[in-house]
């Protein structure tokens, strides 16, 4: 075995002792009245993802920031090498910390499931809540964080937000914060931002209901004018199989040329759409009807991100600003 392969365990193996004892160390100092590592958390699977709220307990944050996650439990612990201190992975906060001091905070979180961690602790979720008759269910969790930033959002005139999939949370918790600020009567420069949201089903858009009403809410009594496209990109059919053969998109995509969209209430009003956004589209829509600066937010999949960048490179200027977010949202 190469060298570089025993200096690579060695560092994970490091590493997570250093973290094995940071939780022990945080345990102890419970004890003490310092603020605990576990958190109990609200949990339940929708529509092939995760929803999470855990109890900010006074912690704060900001508009585009993730933590790392972790979960605990007894019944967890049976697989040591997904769950407890052997894995923490980053998530973005699909909110923003309300400006009511005496409301309650959460931070909420969209897991796709997809493979390994989420996988498990979705049938583990799902197990729990169906012997409780499709109630939300509790878990613990660790929080390490936040981390990470986004840019002034509120100093663009124009925000176009593109996300894809559960790659909603990190574009959403920018407009809920412009839109909570403004709200709030502090000084926004932003008028117009417009989210589009690119979706396997509608249903989908469930995930981050709570958070889209009250980033409407906040944009209503700012009069601050917000606009969401829900581009629905599979049919009924093609979900049903969990495939999307070349037909079906083709299809899909003959619907888009004539669908001029569909009022809905998602959230909030909505626009429905039939297919793929035309980012390069929505780009130069966006750019050519700001009045001053715009910002374009993009989190996804790959493929998605690239189109997004590819759209916005002629427009990048001191007037047109572009922010990938290229890690697990």
């Amino acid at each position: 075995m190469q060298d570089w392969v025993y200096a690579a365990v060695a560092i994970w193996a490091a590493e997570r002792v250093f973290r094995g004892f940071h939780h022990v160390g945080s345990v102890v100092g419970a004890r003490f009245f310092l603020r605990a590592p576990l958190v109990k958390a609200r949990t339940e699977v929708q529509d092939d993802a995760i929803k999470l709220s855990v109890p900010a307990n006074g912690q704060t944050w900001t508009a585009g920031q993730h933590v790392y996650l972790s979960f605990w439990g007894l019944d967890l612990l049976r697989r040591p090498w997904l769950f407890g201190w052997t894995q923490s992975h980053p998530f973005s906060i699909a909110n923003v910390p309300s400006a009511d001091a005496t409301a309650s905070r959460e931070m909420r979180f969209v897991l796709r499931v997809q493979g390994g961690l989420t996988r498990e602790l979705a049938a583990h979720i799902a197990r729990r809540s169906e012997a409780k008759g499709g109630q939300a269910v509790d878990c613990w969790v660790s929080v390490e964080g936040p981390h990470g930033s986004a840019p002034a959002a509120a100093d663009f005139d124009t925000l176009l937000l593109v996300a894809g999939g559960s790659g909603i949370t990190h574009p959403l918790s920018v407009a809920a914060d412009v839109c909570r600020r403004a709200a709030a009567g502090e000084a926004v420069v932003t008028s117009k931002i417009k989210l589009v949201w690119a979706l396997h089903r509608l249903e989908q858009a469930a995930w981050v209901q709570e958070t889209l009403e009250e980033t409407r809410s906040w944009a209503e009594k700012a009069n601050l004018d917000l606009s969401v496209s829900l581009y629905v990109t599979r049919t009924a059919s093609a979900a049903t199989s969990g495939t999307s053969s070349p037909s079906s998109s083709a299809s899909i995509d003959e619907e888009k040329k004539e669908d001029h969209g569909e009022e809905i209430n998602a959230g909030g009003k909505c626009r429905k759409y039939s297919g793929r956004p035309d980012v390069h589209d929505e780009v130069a829509k966006a750019v050519s009807d700001s009045p001053g600066r715009t910002l374009i937010i993009s989190c996804g999949p790959e493929a998605l991100a690239n189109e997004v960048a590819e759209a916005a490179t002629p427009y990048l200027s001191s007037a047109v600003k572009v922010d990938i977010a290229r890690f697990e949202c």
